[in-house]
């Protein structure tokens, strides 16, 4: 169950993209974007059709002649129609309370299809994890920003269903493609804004309007980072100043106590650097701006940077992981910020 992919009975994977395989390489891929609908997108995925739904729970004691069996108030169990065996399947190891109104799969995509109209934004990637307790769908904005008017950084306009009555529905856009655990968290801590709506009765009302208000706060968030995007592939970025940031990000020259491995791995990470800034075809439109050295930086962090896989792991495996991790994308957002203040 690779980030918490739902596997199911059949083999099959709770997961759907459009033209680029997710890192698992699991699920349905459609070429043509254009052609995941929502109700392929759902269906690709193995989302539709879960009816998801409450039941009371009761209580069996045996007492006096018999068993007594009651009804416990006010709390309930949480199932699904499975939509590979089409039997019932009890969805959440707990219980959800009176007010708790579960929001369908089909509903996330219509709510995202309302929000998103007229904007030309289309599916993107959908899937189910933690075994259906947590579903996502995605969807392409239709502008990619362009960074000086050669490099492009693809949004994504996202809905996150929870069905264990401890999380809202989550609304939110960003810069990160969901595809399993991991990215749907790395999603949601760097988005700028996000929309969320609570699952009740009433949730519905008004929501589409509330959200596509969200949005335009996102599209700001978009400009602003247009500019700043912009404003540091115009900004000049010399060989020196990249010497001196190399030095802020990994950190002086081992000294003579130093090991030779410790020198070692200090000289190919400094070398690697300086090949991307100053070679490497990558940079090519971006070379000795301020963008390229962050640019740099992350394709080095990114494909370059020793990974260490225990026995028998796959080394890329563990690479594509560990790029989609929390604490590296605080790892990047630290080299950001050393390139603000240089």
């Amino acid at each position: 169950m690779p980030d918490a992919v739902e596997i199911f009975e059949d083999g099959s994977a709770g997961f759907a993209a459009a033209r680029k395989p997710a890192w698992h390489r699991l699920g349905t891929i459609f070429e043509d974007q254009d052609a995941m609908t929502a109700e392929q997108t759902l269906t690709a995925a193995k989302l539709a059709g879960w009816d998801v739904r409450k039941q009371p729970i009761t209580s069996t004691d045996n007492f006096g002649n018999g068993p007594v069996t009651l009804t416990v108030p006010d709390t309930y169990a949480v199932w699904r129609t499975n939509p590979v065996t089409s039997k019932p399947q009890l969805l959440v190891n707990g219980t959800v309370g009176k007010v708790w109104d579960p929001f369908q799969n089909e509903e996330m995509t219509d709510f995202l299809d309302a929000v998103s109209y007229e904007s030309g934004a289309g599916f993107e990637t959908a899937g189910s994890l933690s075994d259906g307790q947590d579903v996502f769908v995605t969807m392409r904005l239709p502008e990619a920003i362009k960074v000086g008017g050669v490099d492009a950084m693809d949004l994504f306009l996202a809905a996150h269903n929870n069905h264990t009555g401890r999380k809202c529905l989550v609304l939110s856009v960003g810069a990160v493609r969901i595809v399993c655990k991991n990215t749907q968290d790395l999603h949601i801590a760097s988005a700028k804004s996000t929309f969320k709506i609570r699952h009740t009765a009433g949730m519905r009302d008004g929501a589409v309007a509330e959200a596509r208000k969200a949005l335009a706060l996102s599209m700001e968030y978009v400009d602003a980072l247009q500019d700043e995007a912009d404003r540091m592939i115009n900004e000049t970025f010399t060989d020196a100043q990249f010497e001196k940031f190399m030095i802020e990000m990994c950190g002086e020259r081992p000294g003579d106590d130093a090991t030779p491995k410790q020198v070692t791995a200090w000289e190919e990470e400094v070398g690697s650097l300086r090949w991307l800034f100053r070679e490497s075809e990558t940079q090519a439109a971006i070379r000795n701006t301020k963008w390229g050295a962050y640019q740099a930086a992350v394709e080095y962090l990114d494909w370059m940077a020793p990974v260490q896989a225990r026995k028998g792991a796959d080394p890329e495996l563990v690479r594509a992981r560990r790029t989609l991790s929390t604490d590296y994308a605080n790892l990047k957002q630290g080299v950001y910020e050393i390139l603000q203040a240089a």
